[in-house]
């Protein structure tokens, strides 16, 4: 388990030992404030970026001015707060995560 805070550059910074190919998704909605996540620039030396489409985003991304990569999907109107507010709320998650998922946090919070 890495030490909290959590930030998105340990995470990669552990992932780079076992793999040199790391691709970090997130959603259009972060794509706009991610300038301001903690070591951004390191991240993006680091990994591919891929953003997901959002239904609810402005599509005017101009400000942004790195490389990343769009995907071309469905919009689902599912997030990672939606899923961590199921979690908190005893609910079941199943469905919206693989089942691996859904046991490592079985794990982590029983």
């Amino acid at each position: 388990k890495l030490p909290s805070p959590s930030y998105t550059i340990r995470t990669i910074e552990y992932l780079s030992n076992l793999d040199k190919n790391i691709y970090l998704l997130i959603g259009e909605d972060s794509l706009k404030n991610f300038h301001k996540w903690y070591k951004w620039e390191e991240i993006l030396k680091k990994v591919k970026l891929v953003v997901y489409p959002r239904y609810f985003e402005e599509k005017n991304l101009d400000s942004v001015d790195f490389e990343y990569v769009k995907l071309e999907s469905p919009i689902v109107e599912i997030s990672s707060t939606y899923i961590r507010q199921r979690i908190k709320k005893g609910k079941t998650v199943k469905g919206l995560v693989d089942d691996k998922i859904i046991i490592e946090i079985s794990k982590e919070f029983s």
